[in-house]
């Protein structure tokens, strides 16, 4: 997923925008993202995989990132709107997981957190170029 996102980022002349970085301070709270964009504005896009075999490991993968999240925000080191999670969220077919998946994300939509499906590069690259960055 990392490499499908850095291609696309590269392919859009924007991968000298996007390096890997981390938001936050070492001496009370960082988090390390694959894409972190620090030019007026800073913005994140993380790649976000929802390929669980159960139900409860995908939503605490998604509660884990949202915590991190909230915990950048509470410190003011970026708000949710500024960091976009690419998701691969798993086949619809699979009802348990599928389930698990929209409850997550809408969780964490509504935190503020931009999500976008990897596989839509429109709206990966509209959120990577849009004013703000």
């Amino acid at each position: 997923m990392r490499k499908q996102v850095r291609d696309l980022l590269n392919h859009c002349n924007l991968g000298e925008k996007y390096k890997e970085g981390a938001i936050g301070e070492a001496d009370k709270y960082e988090v390390k993202f694959p894409f972190v964009c620090k030019n007026t504005k800073q913005s994140v896009i993380k790649p976000i995989h929802f390929k669980q075999d159960k139900p409860s490991q995908l939503i605490d993968h998604g509660l884990s990132w949202l915590a991190k999240v909230q915990q950048l925000e509470k410190y003011r080191f970026i708000r949710p709107d500024e960091i976009l999670f690419a998701y691969d969220a798993p086949d619809d077919s699979q009802s348990n997981l599928f389930d698990a998946f929209n409850d997550i994300k809408e969780q964490i939509e509504k935190e503020g957190i931009v999500m976008a499906d990897i596989n839509c590069n429109e709206d990966i690259v509209k959120f990577a170029t849009s004013p703000q960055n």
